[in-house]
């Protein structure tokens, strides 16, 4: 039965049947973009380990992306603080190379925000919570595809 059909339930009384859907499946094509770069995953809710008390989950592809994305992150931060040489006198060489630095470290602190909420699971409960009913849902299904 599609959501827009209605049911008869007795002569004068008709009830429109409507399904409700998860954010996160209007959301997949920019959640998978998100993946891509390491910003998105979904643990696994399963505890790996049988011994009561631990609760440790396996970590999934996904989640081993993300690492090593923040991890590389946080390891250019480092490089970058290479371009400065005793020479630099102050000028528009000296300002852009700050610039560079302050944005750099500024992509890996949200690079790390982003892992650190998605370790926790804060993303997908909060995607999985919100639920919206097929008319909304037929709009934020096409959303991240419509900007083009």
């Amino acid at each position: 039965m599609s959501p827009s059909e209605s049911v008869t339930m007795d002569a004068d009384t008709q009830v429109v049947l409507k399904r409700e859907t998860s954010l996160t499946d209007c959301l997949n094509p920019l959640l998978t973009s998100m993946k891509l770069f390491g910003l998105y995953f979904v643990r696994q809710t399963e505890a790996a380990d049988t011994i009561p008390g631990r609760k440790w989950r396996r970590c999934n592809a996904w989640m081993i992306h993300g690492m090593i994305i923040v991890a590389l992150m946080w390891i250019n931060v480092v490089r970058m603080f290479s371009v400065f040489k005793s020479e630099d006198k102050f000028g528009l060489a000296l300002l852009t190379k700050t610039l560079a630095i302050v944005w750099t470290i500024e992509l890996a602190i949200l690079q790390t925000a982003f892992y650190a909420n998605s370790h926790r699971g804060t993303l997908q409960d909060v995607f999985s919570k919100i639920k919206l009913p097929d008319d909304c849902a037929g709009i934020y299904a096409g959303w991240p595809l419509s900007t083009r």
